[in-house]
Parts: structure tokens; sequence; C-alpha cells
């Protein structure tokens, strides 16, 4: 993607994270705790200084309300198995047929993991209408979340800082979906990052 200044706000930080979270009031009541600036000091986002970045607090937030999934690139397969359970089972997607026809996989390929759960398990979400995001942040974990359709679009290649986008996780995976046999989203970024739907 090309290098820009993103004009992407703290606002729009929470703008992403309740598209995520839909009526979790508990992350609704922590985002305006945190614009009051009335967090409890023992407060996990407390500890957060204010150098912290945008994707940083996004990260945190989501956590909060178990809406973000985190995969190291070199996860096992059976850890990528429960956390992409997790993460689909959170928006009432069932998710027994992927964990049966990936539950014989004792091995994989180191880095191999967390893109075979990926294939297993994006029919379902796509059935719903859903998409899985990654929050790129810079390293080599994943940090995934599941929208519907309509939010990823609107939200995709949208940049917060310097090497940190939201991603359509096809494009993480796309070796991976590609090995399977089944063409990808988006193979490649586009040429332009994308700025929020707040600048657009």
């Amino acid at each position: 993607m090309s290098k820009f200044e993103s004009k992407f706000t703290r606002d729009d930080a929470f703008a992403f994270i309740l598209d995520v979270v839909g009526d979790d009031m508990g992350t609704k009541a922590l985002i305006e705790a945190i614009k009051n600036k009335t967090i409890s000091p023992d407060s996990f986002i407390a500890e957060l200084d204010a150098d912290a970045s945008l994707m940083q607090l996004i990260i945190e937030c989501l956590a909060f309300s178990g809406r973000v999934v985190r995969l190291d690139w070199r996860e096992p397969i059976r850890d990528c198995v429960n956390e992409f359970s997790r993460l689909l089972t959170r928006v009432g997607i069932a998710v027994e047929a992927a964990e049966r026809s990936l539950k014989d996989v004792a091995f994989s390929s180191r880095g191999e993991g967390p893109g075979m759960a990926y294939v297993a398990y994006r029919p379902l979400a796509e059935a719903k209408d859903m998409r899985v995001i990654d929050l790129y942040n810079g390293t080599d974990d994943y940090w995934l979340v599941i929208v519907p359709r309509a939010i990823a679009e609107r939200w995709e290649w949208v940049v917060v800082a310097e090497h940190q986008y939201f991603c359509d996780a096809d494009f993480q995976f796309s070796h991976a979906l590609r090995k399977a046999k089944i063409e990808p989203h988006y193979g490649k970024a586009p040429p332009e990052a994308r700025q929020p739907p707040s600048a657009a």
C-alpha cells in the first residue's frame, strides 16, 4: 500500500469497535468511560499509557468484549481450531462441521495452522454473510474479528497508522486458500490505502 498520512482518529477507533461489538453494552460503557476519562485505575485499559497506539486501544477493547482472537503465525492447528471456534461461536455460528474436518489433523507444517483453520471455518462465516478481518499491527500475530460483510467492506484497507490496517483475512491466508483451490476475495493489497469512513 502506498504511504500517506492517515486521518484515522480516536473517534474512528471507537466507531470501528462499536461496528464490531454491535449491542454489547459492556464495551459501549467501557468506551464511554474512556471518552469521559472515568476509567478505574484498576482497569486493564488504565494500564495503556497515553502513547498507546490506536490499534492497541482497538485490540484491548475488542479483547474486553471477547470479539478478537490472537493467533501466532506458527500456532499449532489444535490451538487455531479452538480460537476460530471461539470467534465464530461468539457471533452464533455453529462450528461442529469445521471442528470435525480438522479433528484428525495432528500435524501441519510450521506456519500452516492458522491458514488451514481459516480455510475450514471461512465457509461457515460466509454462509452467514460474515467476514473475518485481520487487524494488522505490523507483527507476526494475526488479530482476527468477525463482522457482517457490509461492515467488513466499510473498513477494509483502512489505515490506522503506518504498517497498521484492517484487511480481509483472505489476504493474509491467500496461500492456504489457493492451496485448497479456493480463490481469495483479495489476493493482494490495493495500490492505494483507504482513509476511515469519517474522512470519505
